[in-house]
């Protein structure tokens, strides 16, 4: 998902309005399966967190014990199918909304950093590539994120694409982390790892309002 805007979509306590859950896996076990996409984007060491920041500079609400259960929960779970997971996020999106879905079928580009960011599968790999760089407590992802809004302005213009679906993935999204393995099992990961979408999406939305509000869409 430097500088830090507290978080205005509290992610942190779950909805009852609707109900969002990952897409189930194939075999109806809740075990992920590992996949060679999983490996060819994230390639992990078998390294723990020791030597790393004891923050997360996106989230530095976090406390220590919240940023250790993040990363020891991300070492597990990314070598469990998480490309499926976050594709699955963004399917669940696609299918329960209209704006959403018009955007995908017709595959607008948005040119996000030095990627050409347009299908599902492009919107997976780069999400996952940026939860890497994230859980590793790297600086100034915070402007990163908000040009990631910024860019996506371009779907409001002609698919009317809004913070509502911002705010919807991050639902999903926390959710689907919320029921994983290594996870789940922690009601202290389950809640550091919703703080720690909240604040990815926060500053996603803060780049796409702030782009909305430029005068060239002021008078537009």
């Amino acid at each position: 998902m430097s500088g830090f805007v507290r978080p205005s979509v509290q992610l942190c306590v779950p909805r009852t309005s609707r109900s969002l859950s990952p897409v189930p896996p194939r075999n109806g076990s809740s075990a992920l399966t590992r996949t060679a996409s999983d490996r060819c984007y994230l390639q992990r060491s078998n390294s723990s967190a020791v030597g790393h920041p004891k923050t997360i500079a996106l989230a530095p609400t976090l406390t220590p014990s919240q940023v250790f259960s993040i990363r020891r929960s991300w070492k597990h779970i990314n070598t469990k199918g998480l490309t499926n997971v976050i594709r699955g996020c963004f399917q669940k999106l696609e299918s329960g909304n209209s704006s959403v879905s018009k955007i995908f079928r017709s595959r607008p580009t948005l040119q996000i950093s030095t990627s050409n960011v347009q299908n599902i599968i492009e919107h997976t790999k780069f999400m996952l590539a940026l939860l890497d760089r994230i859980v590793e407590g790297e600086n100034g992802l915070d402007f990163e994120l908000r040009k990631i809004g910024a860019a996506h302005v371009k779907l409001h213009d002609e698919y009317g694409m809004g913070t509502r679906e911002l705010e919807l993935f991050g639902e999903i999204m926390a959710d689907a982390f919320s029921k994983l393995d290594g996870v789940r099992q922690s009601k202290e990961t389950s809640k550091a790892w919703r703080i720690l979408i909240a604040s990815i999406i926060d500053n996603v939305r803060v780049g796409f309002d702030t782009e909305l509000r430029t005068p060239f869409h002021a008078i537009s």
